[in-house]
């Protein structure tokens, strides 16, 4: 009876029947890592009535307020230069709308900003000491996002010559000098072309898989966290929201996954929403939370896709070409499931529903980056842990459909 119920609710937007009309929705707030302040705030704003759209805005806002891990917020990831930027992205999952600014310079609030190049503007994006000028013509205060903590992390960057660092293909070596930097030799530029070109060849997707990553900077939670969240309220309203820092001692004028719909964040009502952290130059290459998004859209035997199931499929197909990827996604769905999925380091997520007397927080292993047969059986059982022999999941994850079969997605 459960599986037919949910199978109709799955065809109720093909019907011209509206979710609003067909169900009452049990809400839900969803965001990267042990924020639990952020998450309050944000249920907060759900339980005073107010839409999706204004939690995962406050929410957020609260994370940057309070220098969440020191990545998230004005103080924090200095790039080359030692000054911080910001990048930060809402969507509206109802209209579709988004606001975003990238490489925000010298205004602490990001995801406000972005907020009001929705409300304000025709625009989905500004960048740079533009958004700062757009920024204070809509009444915000200028600040300095240098802190003495972000000015040390740099003083200590460049007295260990400039290690870690995110350049390549330049002299002098990138891997033991400071810059500045100018492009190797044609000659070298060519060789290093003519190798990656042989192992392809030789090695196939893998071997260029290989080639990619070697040599990338190491990817922690201290140096490339975001906080992303998603808020479904008690109308159906899906929205999603971004906020970083950027990557610690980034190029200056790197721009990040934070503040690009599908990157970042992304929301449709009637479907779910995805938040997303980690390596954001290869979230901009996958956009990873669209995929997400449409991997929510699917049915098996009429049971909807199960929000882990949707964001280990995404993960996968990052794997296939960057085996060592860093990062983790988490979602919810329209009928208020949650779940993630993570790759490269022990993650955490934080929740909360009208079930929950508090913010829960929720932790996630990594994936196996080349999973055995066993495991392949086990995702059939949503992404390997709930019906092992009929098992009940024993997990702190929001209910599954019966069918197992729900989760298969392909990869």
């Amino acid at each position: 009876m459960a599986r037919k119920t949910v199978a109709l609710l799955s065809v109720i937007p093909l019907l011209g029947v509206s979710f609003t009309e067909a169900r009452n929705f049990v809400p839900v707030v969803i965001n990267t890592w042990p924020f639990t302040e952020a998450t309050s705030t944000a249920w907060q704003a759900l339980e005073q009535g107010k839409a999706s759209l204004d939690a995962v805005e406050e929410g957020c806002e609260r994370c940057e307020q309070l220098q969440c891990d020191g990545t998230v917020g004005f103080g924090g990831s200095p790039d080359e230069d030692g000054q911080t930027t910001l990048d930060a992205m809402i969507m509206n999952g109802t209209s579709m709308e988004v606001g975003a600014v990238c490489d925000l310079q010298d205004v602490k609030e990001a995801v406000l900003t972005a907020r009001l190049v929705m409300q304000h503007t025709h625009h989905s994006m500004l960048a740079g000491l533009a958004a700062a000028n757009f920024a204070v013509q809509m009444g915000l205060t200028p600040a300095n996002l240098t802190t003495d903590a972000s000015s040390r992390l740099h003083a200590d960057w460049q007295a260990n010559k400039c290690q870690p660092n995110f350049w390549k293909n330049v002299d002098p070596d990138p891997s033991t000098s400071c810059g500045p930097y100018k492009p190797n030799s044609m000659q070298s530029s060519v060789s290093a072309m003519q190798h990656t070109r042989h192992q392809q060849s030789k090695d196939g997707a893998q071997g260029v898989a290989q080639a990619v990553t070697t040599g990338r900077p190491q990817i922690s939670r201290y140096s490339h966290d975001t906080i992303s969240m998603v808020a479904l309220d008690a109308q159906g309203n899906v929205a999603a929201a971004s906020s970083s820092n950027g990557a610690t001692h980034k190029v200056p004028g790197r721009v990040g996954d934070a503040c690009v719909a599908g990157g970042g964040a992304y929301a449709e009502t009637g479907v779910g929403g995805c938040g997303s952290t980690g390596d954001g130059d290869i979230h901009l290459r996958f956009l990873p939370c669209f995929q997400v998004v449409e991997n929510l859209r699917q049915t098996h035997w009429g049971v909807p896709v199960h929000p882990e199931a949707a964001c280990e499929s995404a993960i996968r197909r990052i794997l296939r070409v960057y085996p060592e990827y860093v990062g983790a996604l988490v979602a919810v769905d329209s009928l208020g499931r949650h779940g993630a999925a993570a790759h490269g380091w022990n993650f955490s997520y934080s929740v909360r529903t009208t079930e929950m007397d508090k913010v829960e927080v929720i932790e996630i292993a990594p994936l196996k980056t080349h999973p055995s047969p066993e495991d392949d059986n086990e995702r059939l059982c949503f992404a390997a842990h709930c019906c092992q022999s009929g098992a009940a999941d024993t997990r702190n994850h929001s209910p599954r459909p019966s069918d197992p079969s729900a989760s298969l997605l392909p990869n």
